[in-house]
């Protein structure tokens, strides 16, 4: 069949909604973005400046970096921007517009069809979202019979897109970006449903489409690629591909609806109590509107929902405050629903699902109170892998856990699955949860955290073991907004404005120092946004041994120490056994057996719940 016999069915069949990347833009900016692009000023993502790329004078500009960025060649090769111009042409019908968009797709096709020097014209992920955008492109072009002679050539780069990311070798399997590939697959397949394989496409990308989602959401409703953030830009996805299935005879629905339900349920303990995802992994501290998210779909809102995402303004809040996702690696701890000053939340996270945005980061945890983040990771920083800020920032050193001989975890793919929560208990004064890895050779690192909610304090009891003498150091980096000074006895405060927010301070006598946006070595330094890192303070226990204990104490109303502070304190190493007493009465044992731990509270023994692993 020749691609004019397929175009009288494209033409013939009912309109389809145009499956949209990016986010929607006032009318203004946006017929601002087109008339640059018009006159060659080049706009991809917010993150970037616009760049005069002329395909006229310039002889390839899909060879260029003037960024020296990876993301911009992506973005670049995605055609992004041809977006921009369709959604310009949709608001002024300007028909100058629909012909840039028209020129730079086949300027790319010259340019980089059959083979192309620039790793991105052909990346796996790059190759879908252009996809998404040739089939936007066309069926403007198709509703509005405009420019009708170019259709053959938009069915031929239909056809050879979709052959590749139909290709089981191109495909990228239990991967955000095969996701990508399978939505961009049904969306063709669907625009151009009269191309000879598009039934087989369909049929193709939903049967990919169910087992992608089995590897991406985890059946406790968590995001498994380490990153909350990009869980969040794939319920945007989903969202979308809901709308768009609703358009067509496929009945996946269903299916994602419970996802998106469990995601959402993750993302209301995940967010910090500003509404912003703490700076785990990947993820950057942006403000999500759970309520904004669904209402942009056909769901209902939760009550619970509503509650988190307004701060405690609407809605109606859950009764559980303190949720563990076991099978996504994360606990998470709150004191309180209604974000005020006095709120808490603490993150854990042990997990190693997959080396995609995956950092040094097992049994690490963030933790924001008085209105701000306290102790947070470090951030993405940008994708430039080479780069030294980028190496930092994944590294074990950038996360609150423990390091080993000052040397990063083993993240290999022999190691998956070498980390997760164990043990855990949730009540509404007093908190457990354990977790372990295995991701240094020969040392086995458990890391046991009590959470007092009431009383908004923590304890992090680390023990490690291994079978030589090692250097043990146990990392605490607070955020930039906060001063740190040494009030002695390995005692350390934060403080803003002269307050004291925070306390840390080790309990075992550890050797201890700072760091300051150290470069030799690089230490204490974080990125809140894209490619720009900040200085911060560092907290750095340390012990050699070859069964080595930490025992840290942080305390989140440091000028109460008087009547809050610790009584007593041991940690009986031949049995294992940990007991402390606070100065309001309350005392804790938690005893540490290579199995299951036994946790009393005020001398009653709690229902400590066990994770088989």
């Amino acid at each position: 069949m020749s691609y004019e016999e397929a175009l009288s069915k494209i033409k013939n069949r009912k309109d389809r909604p145009l499956f949209e990347l990016l986010d929607k833009y006032p009318s203004t900016d946006l017929m601002k973005i087109c008339e640059d692009l018009i006159n060659n000023n080049f706009h991809l993502k917010r993150n970037f400046p616009a760049i005069n790329l002329d395909m006229k004078k310039q002889d390839n500009i899909w060879q260029l970096d003037p960024l020296k960025d990876r993301s911009w060649r992506f973005q670049l090769h995605c055609l992004i921007m041809m977006e921009y111009l369709v959604k310009g042409f949709n608001v002024s019908k300007d028909t100058k517009v629909l012909d840039k968009a028209i020129a730079i797709l086949m300027n790319w096709k010259d340019n980089n069809y059959p083979s192309s020097s620039s790793e991105m014209a052909w990346n796996d992920h790059s190759t879908a979202l252009r996809l998404i955008q040739i089939a936007n492109l066309f069926e403007t072009l198709r509703i509005h019979q405009y420019r009708v002679e170019t259709f053959s050539d938009f069915c031929f780069l239909a056809d050879i897109h979709c052959s590749k990311l139909a290709d089981s070798k191109f495909y990228r399997q239990n991967h955000n970006h095969g996701f990508d590939q399978d939505i961009a697959l049904y969306v063709a397949s669907q625009i151009f449903n009269g191309l000879p394989e598009a039934n087989e496409w369909s049929s193709l990308a939903i049967h990919r489409i169910r087992k992608q989602l089995k590897h991406l959401f985890a059946e406790d409703g968590s995001y498994r690629e380490h990153s909350p953030s990009y869980g969040v830009q794939l319920l945007s996805r989903i969202f979308k591909f809901m709308e768009f299935l609703k358009h067509t005879e496929n009945q996946l629905n269903s299916d994602l609806e419970r996802i998106v339900e469990k995601h959402i349920v993750f993302l209301s303990h995940i967010c910090q109590p500003d509404g912003r995802i703490p700076n785990i992994g990947d993820s950057q501290p942006q403000l999500i509107n759970l309520e904004k998210l669904v209402a942009n779909s056909s769901m209902k809102m939760p009550d619970s929902i509503k509650y988190a995402g307004s701060k405690g303004k609407d809605g109606a809040p859950k009764k559980q405050l303190n949720k563990i996702f076991p099978d996504g690696g994360y606990a998470v701890f709150r004191n309180n629903w209604k974000f005020t000053s006095r709120t808490v939340q603490l993150v854990f996270l042990a997990s190693f699902h997959s080396r995609i945005h995956k950092h040094h980061d097992d049994l690490s945890f963030t933790l924001f109170a008085h209105g701000i983040p306290l102790l947070i990771d470090a951030g993405k920083y940008n994708y430039n892998y080479s780069s030294k800020e980028r190496q930092y920032v994944v590294s074990s050193r950038a996360h609150n856990s423990v390091i080993v001989d000052g040397s990063n975890t083993d993240i290999s793919r022999g190691n998956i699955e070498k980390s997760g929560i164990t043990d855990y208990f949730i009540s509404e004064e007093v908190s457990f949860v354990c977790g372990v890895h295995f991701l240094y050779p020969g040392v086995i690192h458990e890391r046991c955290i009590v959470f007092l909610s009431k009383m908004n304090q923590v304890f992090i009891f680390d023990n490690l073991r291994g079978k030589k003498e090692h250097t043990f150091e146990q990392i605490f980096n607070l955020s930039s907004f906060l001063k740190c000074s040494y009030e002695g006895n390995g005692m350390y405060s934060g403080m803003r404005n002269g307050k004291k927010l925070i306390s840390i301070q080790s309990l075992l006598n550890n050797k201890h120092h700072t760091f300051f946006g150290s470069k030799e070595p690089m230490a204490g330094w974080n990125s809140l946004s894209y490619s720009k890192v900040s200085p911060n303070y560092q907290v750095v226990y340390k012990a050699k041994g070859f069964n080595t204990k930490f025992a840290t104490h942080i305390n989140l109303q440091p000028d109460q120490l008087d009547t809050q502070g610790i009584e007593s304190f041991s940690w009986d190493t031949d049995k294992d056994v940990i007991s402390f007493s606070l100065k309001n009465n309350i005392n804790i044992e938690l005893q540490i057996e290579k199995k299951e731990k036994k946790l009393m509270i005020n001398n009653e023994l709690v229902d400590v719940q066990h994770i088989s692993k």
